[in-house]
Order: C-alpha cells, then structure tokens, then sequence
C-alpha cells in the first residue's frame, strides 16, 4: 500500500458482523503502523442534531419517531453536508500517511433504513445525494441468512431483516462497487483477514 488514505465501508443488518469485523481489522491494521479511522456512519464533521445521540436507541429504530417532510428533507441535506465535509478535507488533510478511514455504513444507508436516523423516506433525494459523494475505496455486504442474523440481534424481525438484505444487495451497486461477504462460511476474524489483504494490495 503506497501513502494514500483508503475509505472502507461495510453495510448490512444489525447481527450482520460489521463491527466484530471492524474490530479485528482495526487490530490488523494497526499492527501494521497505518492509522485507522473509524465512524459509526456519520463522521460528524459537521454538530451533531442531538447533544445526547449517543444515547438513543438504534437497535430498535421502531420505536424513534420519524421527523416531518421538511425536516427530514433538510437532515437528508445536513448528513450529506457532513460526510462531504469530511471525505473531502478529513481525506485532503491524511493523504500523506497511511491512513484507513473504517465506515461502519455509509451515507447509502439512508436509502435503506431512513427510519433508524429518524428520516421519512425520499428516494430520490437520497439517491441523488448518493451519487454526488465520494465513492468508498472498497464497499462490503454482509450476507447470510435471515434466521441466523435475528438469532444474534433479535430487535428486527426476520422479514425485516430480510428486506434490508434485497436492498443491501440492490441498492448499494448503484453506487459503488460492491463486494459481497458471506457471514456463513466465514468467520469474522476470516473476513478482517480478507478486507486487510485487499487493503494491503492497493
């Protein structure tokens, strides 16, 4: 890997692995004298709407209250003003070190569970926005069945997590180019092992 920063996203449904992953990557990377980043979606560049967010329960999106149209027109508008912000001078600012930016999902994710940031769904905005951000170095799914993700993270349902799935798979290639991981036959320190060795030969 040459002096660059690489952004990495990883996507999929709550019990998907994304952060056990994430975590062992961070350790292997680390091992390897490159600073890593990390950011549970928003990098926060910009405030966040909420002093006490760190709080509020994303495990179980059902239960937050969806804000209005305009409002979340605006919010749409905000948290891509806040990961543009940050790809493009976060990114400016580190691409003289090794640096690895670790997104545990991304601004695409809008346009697959808006109501887990609170957002009525506005697809078109979201898509729009969608392709005028920077695209992620490297973009993961997290895939596998339905009944063994809810039996790790029982708050979405199966059928829940089932559409999210189809729209992880569909949705996110419009955008970026995808690659798929099989959270069945590989275990998450298997798939830290994978993504670093894609890392290293960028």
């Amino acid at each position: 890997m040459n002096n660059k920063t690489l952004m990495v996203a990883l996507f999929g449904p709550d019990g998907s692995g994304k952060s056990a992953t994430a975590d062992l990557l961070e350790e292997k990377l680390l091992e390897r004298d490159l600073q890593v980043y990390r950011y549970h979606w928003r990098p926060r560049a910009l405030p966040s709407l909420k002093k006490d967010y760190t709080t509020l329960s994303f495990n179980d999106p059902s239960g937050l209250k969806t804000r209005s149209y305009f409002v979340s027109f605006a919010c749409y508008l905000y948290f891509f003003l806040d990961f543009l912000v940050a790809c493009t001078f976060t990114l400016k600012k580190r691409a003289e070190n090794n640096s690895i930016i670790i997104y545990e999902r991304y601004y695409f994710d809008v346009l697959i569970h808006p109501e887990r940031y609170k957002l009525r769904k506005i697809d078109w905005l979201g898509s729009l926005l969608s392709h005028l951000l920077p695209k992620p170095s490297l973009t993961y799914v997290f895939s596998g069945s339905p009944e063994i993700i809810h039996s790790r993270k029982p708050e979405l349902s199966i059928c829940e997590i089932r559409r999210q799935l189809s729209l992880f798979k569909s949705e996110i290639p419009k955008y970026t180019q995808v690659c798929m991981l099989d959270i069945e036959i590989n275990s998450a320190a298997q798939l830290a092992s994978s993504i670093a060795k894609e890392i290293s030969e960028r």
